[in-house]
């Protein structure tokens, strides 16, 4: 993310423990885009939850002052890096301390909504690697919905992809 100073801040997927969490998400703050501080985790697996193995494949937006990373984790220990669920979290700094946050809403007239009690229900099965549309210079527009896209699929370097469209709101 570069800011309109000339610094950047850059999330990454880096390793984890070795152990029972794969990947974390660090974090690098530059003034120049030439000289990065070091490394900093940001995000770790929450254990006894839906990404107790591994948080990865980061995408972060900054809105209405938080900064939005979307990313990608999984608890199915067996299925080594396989039924990704795609998740958010947010922070009012880009370094964190990162909150898990993900409030899904259903219409189907797009007038009246329901919210819902999972996000299952619109999130395919092994999804993974979450993308965000915007524009060429990096914004999005929050008056209007906000294209998302993301890989799922159950068989290892053969997935599908689904395009579908969110809001971002307070």
């Amino acid at each position: 993310m570069e800011y309109e100073d000339g610094s950047m801040d850059m999330w990454m997927s880096s390793p984890g423990n070795s152990g029972s969490q794969w990947d974390w998400i660090s974090y690098r703050h530059s003034d120049d885009g030439i000289n990065w501080s070091s490394e900093q985790i940001v995000l770790r697996p929450t254990p006894g939850s839906k990404d107790q193995c591994s948080v990865c494949d980061p995408g972060v937006i900054y809105f209405n002052g938080y900064y939005y990373l979307a990313y990608t984790g999984t608890d199915y220990y067996e299925g080594k890096g396989s039924n990704n669920s795609a998740f958010v979290a947010r922070s009012e700094n880009p370094y964190g301390p990162f909150e898990n946050r993900l409030i899904m809403y259903y219409s189907e007239d797009g007038k009246s909504f329901t919210k819902l009690d999972s996000t299952k229900d619109f999130i395919e099965d092994y999804a993974h690697n979450l993308g965000i549309a915007k524009s060429p210079d990096g914004h999005i527009n929050t008056n209007s919905e906000i294209l998302i896209g993301y890989a799922y699929g159950e068989r290892w370097g053969r997935w599908d992809l689904k395009v579908q469209n969110i809001r971002i709101s307070d």
